[in-house]
């Protein structure tokens, strides 16, 4: 989460560029197969571009087919039951963000760069990822 306001609505002055608009297009897409509520699933730029920063310098393209698609897959159950328990509660707010795919991913696989680029209250980030199983 940004400092300055909560998830829940892109910047208007911070776009993703082409790639990473495609990226978060199937993060959106994705993510409303688990939510709940899938009106409710809102990108947050700022997460997007802290959270694609961790992956190097990969494409968007190459970010989603090689690490984000086969994560995503390979942990559909667990995702489904993450958002069973947890996304109705609206404290919740990072799962209503299709970053939280991206933040799942690198707290397993890059949790201490995770952790150095986190944007927001650590408190926020801790709580996410102790729900995902994988604590900070």
């Amino acid at each position: 989460m940004t400092p300055s306001r909560p998830p829940g609505g892109m910047d208007d002055e911070k776009q993703p560029d082409a790639g990473g608009c495609r990226l978060l297009a199937l993060l959106q897409e994705t993510l409303r197969r688990f939510h709940p509520e899938p009106s409710r699933v809102r990108p947050d730029a700022a997460l997007m571009d802290i959270l694609f920063g961790l992956y190097g310098d990969d494409r968007a393209d190459v970010v989603w087919r090689d690490r984000l698609r086969p994560y995503i897959a390979a942990h559909g159950a667990a995702l489904r039951n993450v958002f069973d328990e947890h996304a109705a509660d609206l404290s919740w707010r990072l799962l209503d963000t299709p970053e939280v795919l991206m933040i799942f991913e690198r707290a397993e696989n890059d949790r201490e760069r995770l952790r150095r680029a986190w944007p927001g209250a650590t408190s926020d980030l801790l709580r996410i990822s102790d729900v995902w199983g994988v604590p900070l």
